[in-house]
């Protein structure tokens, strides 16, 4: 009799977790449908462009199925400076496996670990163009770039 109410106990919660969870997923989901639906309203009242309309969305599309809707920046900025350090950790681990940055002083590479900012792509756009100024430095952690050039000896 025990291991039948220990048993229907246990049946029970497993099952209260499941709709806790399912009803967060579905809250989640609804928030980014406001955000999408906000940012096409957006687009359409500003006449933006067919082609970067879609590049809008895939954009949102890609958070949506990496991040589930949670913009990183948001989580990390949003914890205590104490907290946001531990939680940066591996991405020390990934910046100290850049020569430039070995043997640096720790206190260094943490500075730019929480000066760190995701940037995401959509295939075909152009991380930066020639002759350009540019003010910040890129790290690829996932994916692909290729390098186009006009012709030799353009630099």
């Amino acid at each position: 009799t025990f291991c039948v109410l220990c048993g229907t106990f246990v049946h029970a919660l497993v099952i209260a977790q499941m709709t806790s969870l399912l009803k967060t997923l579905d809250v989640t989901a609804a928030r980014f449908r406001e955000k999408t639906d906000a940012i096409n309203f957006y687009m359409e009242e500003r006449k933006i462009s067919s082609t970067n309309q879609n590049k809008v969305r895939g954009y949102f599309a890609f958070l949506w199925e990496r991040q589930r809707g949670s913009l990183e920046a948001d989580i990390i900025g949003s914890l205590p400076m104490s907290l946001r350090d531990r939680v940066s950790h591996s991405r020390r681990v990934s910046l100290l496996k850049v020569s430039m940055f070995q043997g640096r002083d720790l206190l260094f590479v943490d500075s730019l670990v929480t000066a760190l900012e995701p940037e995401i792509l959509n295939f075909g756009e152009f991380l930066c163009l020639r002759n350009e100024p540019i003010d910040c430095m890129w790290f690829l952690a996932e994916g692909r770039l290729e390098v186009l050039s006009a012709g030799l000896g353009d630099g």
